[in-house]
């Protein structure tokens, strides 16, 4: 992935979380890369140039365009009809025994999603595999810490949910000191 590309979806993560109360995805979008499946690359790539700016619309008509067994290309339909409020298309993409089953090999950005979803719609234990799955991958994956923070708290494991709530501040005081390295940095460079 290209830094450019990265630095894309980080501004588009944070517009998400922004719009859906998770903050904390923004800090999360720092430190997981995910790859995204060779076979639409280009494709994927374009989806997600849409999806930041906002033009759901034409990444879902991109989306319609790619293999619809590719489920990280139903995994993202799934997610944008959410963001469009179109709840009934997002569970019965959401619905699909391919995704289940096939979610790990997924990039973590569209595992995220799929989590999302899931604790959204109160679907604790299918989420907790997934977010499983993520940490089993990435196990300092802020955001997958996140989600498992709040699952355990649904779930009434209080205190599972603050070690993950607490290792999630500890991440994000890490970057908040950075900031202030490169604020100051910068001002020194000028």
């Amino acid at each position: 992935m290209t830094i450019k590309w990265r630095k894309k979806m980080q501004k588009f993560f944070l517009k998400v979380l922004k719009r859906s109360g998770f903050l904390v995805f923004w800090v999360a979008s720092l430190f997981f890369l995910s790859c995204v499946s060779s076979e639409n690359v280009k494709q994927i790539d374009n989806v997600y140039f849409f999806m930041e700016t906002g033009d759901f619309r034409t990444a879902l008509s991109q989306l319609e365009k790619m293999n619809q067994k590719n489920v990280e290309v139903l995994i993202l339909q799934g997610f944008i009809f959410s963001m469009l409020g179109d709840e009934a298309k997002a569970i019965q993409i959401f619905s699909q025994p391919l995704i289940k089953k096939k979610h790990p090999g997924a990039s973590i950005t569209a595992q995220l999603f799929y989590a999302k979803f899931l604790i959204e719609h109160q679907m604790f234990d299918d989420a907790e595999k997934v977010v499983q799955h993520i940490l089993n991958r990435d196990r300092d994956n802020i955001l997958a810490l996140y989600y498992q923070g709040l699952i355990y708290k649904r779930k009434g494991a209080l205190t599972r949910a603050v070690e993950n709530f607490s290792r999630v501040l500890m991440y994000t005081n890490v970057i908040r000191n950075a900031n202030d390295e490169i604020a100051y940095i910068q001002k020194l460079l000028k």
